[in-house]
């Protein structure tokens, strides 16, 4: 089915044939032989439910294990929609790194590997890797636009929000920002640079497919807010794109807020090890030099916390939800406001 193919072959079998109408759900198979996996077919689950000629959507949970808000969405999607109702196709992962769905952890202890870092991944390397460059190469290409589901995690508690990065041509940026729009989180982080080209967004810019990443929450939870947020932004660009019948409700929709982190100086860092007092939380306006909290110290608890201040102005979108912290640790991100236009 792969339009883009690289000159490796993946040797992931999958049992559902992405081109025929109606609701499939299957599995690929991922060949492995390791000390937790002895030479078995690992099964990374995976829907299609279609029908008619409209664009293709790629809907993916689980690139880290422990994220759920995603990975409910994702469900409910392959259970819940009609193929009688799709003009065109969506394609659902709802554990894009099935191992570390499993285990619950961020990463596989199987191979270690961090998924969102490693695309275009390597059909001879392990699962985690084998996987990311079936989705690389045989996914993604047919695909017009992708969204990829994520939350904070075991660390971190995100304001809800979608994430997009502001790559590619002017034509796929246009593409990106109409996406985003359509889905109409309270709020939406542009990542205007990446240290990174091993993201699925990353892959998505390098074939010219609009993605669509969130933030929904985090903090090992799941939270009514998030659910609505996230599953109600998926639906809104479905029928955005006119995979499912128009809703005028859409009309209404409210208008995300763009934000960014511009630099470093976006990441409040912990200056010592202890335990964080947070002074502020989640959505708080703040200023340079602010105080952020105080770190306690744990080996001499007669002296003074060391305080930690603010070294942005801005709002608080990203915080640390445990106390402990070691020096060099974030214990709060910072966005900055930014027009729309930029996007494009």
């Amino acid at each position: 089915m792969a339009k883009n193919a690289s000159a490796k072959k993946s040797s992931i079998s999958v049992n559902v044939d992405f081109d025929r109408p109606g609701r499939q759900v299957g599995y690929l198979r991922v060949m492995h032989s390791g000390n937790k996996t002895s030479g078995g077919a690992i099964p990374y689950p995976i829907a299609v439910i279609g029908k008619g000629k409209g664009p293709t959507v790629f809907i993916s949970s689980g690139n880290h294990g422990n994220e759920y808000e995603g990975q409910i969405i994702s469900g409910r999607l392959i259970r819940e929609l009609d193929p009688d109702k799709v003009d065109g196709r969506i394609i659902i992962m709802p554990a894009l790194n099935y191992l570390a769905v499993r285990e619950d952890q961020r990463v596989s202890d199987v191979d270690g590997v961090n998924m969102n870092r490693i695309f275009p991944g390597d059909p001879d390397g392990g699962p985690t890797l084998a996987a990311a460059h079936f989705v690389e190469t045989e996914i993604v290409p047919v695909c017009d636009v992708a969204m990829d589901l994520h939350s904070g995690g075991a660390t971190s508690r995100y304001l809800p929000c979608a994430y997009v990065r502001s790559g590619g041509s002017k034509d796929l940026r246009a593409r990106k920002l109409a996406a985003t729009e359509a889905f109409a989180a309270p709020l939406t982080v542009v990542v205007f640079s990446t240290a990174s080209t091993g993201s699925l967004s990353a892959a998505c810019d390098r074939n010219n497919v609009a993605m669509v990443a969130t933030e929904l929450g985090g903090a090992n939870t799941v939270t009514k807010k998030a659910l609505q947020i996230g599953t109600e932004g998926v639906f809104r660009v479905l029928r955005h794109l006119e995979i499912l019948a128009p809703d005028k409700a859409d009309e209404k929709r409210r208008q995300t807020r763009f934000v960014s982190y511009p630099d470093s100086t976006c990441m409040t860092m912990a200056p010592a090890s202890g335990l964080f007092e947070p002074y502020c939380q989640l959505g708080d306006m703040v200023s340079v030099g602010q105080p952020a909290g105080c770190i306690h110290s744990l080996e001499a608890p007669e002296l003074d916390p060391v305080e930690v201040n603010f070294n942005r102005d801005g709002m608080i979108v990203v915080a640390r939800i445990r106390a402990p912290v070691k020096r060099g640790d974030y214990v709060f991100n910072v966005g900055v406001d930014v027009d729309r236009n930029e996007l494009i």
